[in-house]
């Protein structure tokens, strides 16, 4: 079988989940067929060389194309249509069997109209939101509801299209409502997978003098991408509101690359947060590979997911959980449920600095690791270990 694969993110899960694809692919007979960015192999040159037990090919889009498609991401529908044609393109040219689109989130209108598809084809849907209403703390708002109803329209049509396989999503508690909508095509929940590399203690002792962390202080970690919906603005507004007495004891480690677009203000936000509190603030403005990312973890008391009205789930809370380490999170949608579900930490309202506060002070006058069902906490795990998202994927393509 070909299988087409198509992907033009370069960031975030993305090229993991395309290692892991190339890594982990059970059957020889397969033909993959990745086509990507023109600017992946430059970003992740190791990706592209991963070995394989299928036969493998890639096809980046051409830089005429990749202008194209740069040039649609200020209008949704505009990015919709041209992600369609560049896909059917393709499929077409490869005369590709199958198709996996790794991000099938902006194909909901083609679907929903019934477009021309080459090839019968599957897809990843990332973030549906449907659903949260049953999930929110909160009763939804005017824009919350019609925003799940929309998506129901266009899901509910889409889930009819003839050549639409099977439908995987990351959130396990979307299953139920798609399937509901009826239609041919297949719902099936994705584990969302993290490569859990167990930490060396070595490392960690040699990161730890390096950091150069207060030994007599509890360490909160935030670790990612950085950007404003990781919620680092809330989160040090609630840390300048501790008593002074408490901010000495509190080490903030942040860990992650910047957003170019915010760097500026946030480099200023930290700046102006150092001058004016007794917390330590380490920051590593930088890349992490996946190699060292547990190090990090295994330094950390405390694990930040304070996202901002998040939607879908995070790597964090499997990196924190594998750790055994609790998180403070955001209580908002499936971030929070898994945290309730698996009993991972304490779940605060994210967009509050004194509901921010107050989880920080609990954590940091007791002991964190309590909060945690650490036998729950391993079961999350490996219920999304890489092994189960690929074969996931195999067993409802091939």
């Amino acid at each position: 079988m070909k299988l087409l694969i198509f992907d033009l993110e370069v960031d975030g899960h993305h090229p993991g989940y395309l290692r892991h694809l190339l890594r982990y692919w059970p059957d020889e007979q397969t033909h993959l067929h990745f086509v990507v960015a023109p600017t992946l192999a430059e970003r992740h040159p190791v990706l592209v060389q991963t070995p394989s037990r299928a036969r493998v090919s890639w096809s980046p889009i051409t830089l005429a194309e990749w202008q194209w498609y740069e040039k649609s991401k200020g209008s949704l529908v505009q990015r919709a249509w041209v992600e369609w044609r560049l896909f059917c393109r393709y499929a077409t040219q490869t005369r590709a069997e199958q198709g996996l689109i790794m991000y099938v989130d902006r194909f909901q209108l083609p679907l929903a109209l019934g477009l021309f598809l080459p090839c019968k084809t599957s897809g990843i849907f990332f973030r549906p939101k449907l659903h949260y209403a049953t999930l929110l703390a909160h009763r939804p708002t005017r824009r919350e509801q019609a925003q799940a109803w929309r998506e129901q329209g266009f899901w509910r049509r889409a889930l009819r299209h003839r050549q639409l396989k099977t439908l995987f999503t990351l959130d396990p508690l979307a299953v139920t409502p798609l399937r509901g909508l009826g239609g041919c095509a297949h719902v099936v929940h994705l584990p969302d997978p993290v490569e859990i590399h167990p930490p060396d203690q070595a490392a960690v002792t040699q990161l730890q003098q390096t950091l150069g962390l207060a030994p007599a202080r509890k360490i909160f970690l935030l670790f990612g991408a950085l950007d404003q919906r990781k919620g680092i603005y809330p989160l040090l507004n609630a840390l300048r509101q501790l008593p002074p007495a408490q901010q000495t004891q509190i080490t903030l480690l942040v860990v992650g690359s910047m957003a170019d677009t915010e760097r500026a203000a946030l480099l200023a936000a930290l700046a102006e947060f150092q001058r004016h509190s007794a917390v330590q603030l380490v920051l590593q403005d930088h890349f992490i590979p996946d190699e060292a990312i547990p190090h990090y973890f295994a330094l950390a008391d405390v694990v930040l997911a304070l996202y901002q009205h998040h939607v879908g789930s995070s790597g964090v809370l499997l990196w924190a959980a594998a750790g055994g380490k609790a998180v403070l999170a955001s209580d908002y949608g499936l971030l929070g449920e898994l945290v309730r579900r698996h009993q991972l930490g304490y779940l605060v309202d994210s967009t509050q600095p004194a509901a921010i506060a107050k989880g920080l002070a609990a954590l940091l006058t007791g002991e964190p690791n309590r909060l945690i069902d650490q036998a729950k906490a391993t079961r999350f795990v490996q219920e999304n270990r890489v092994e189960c998202f690929v074969e996931t994927i195999c067993t409802n393509l091939v």
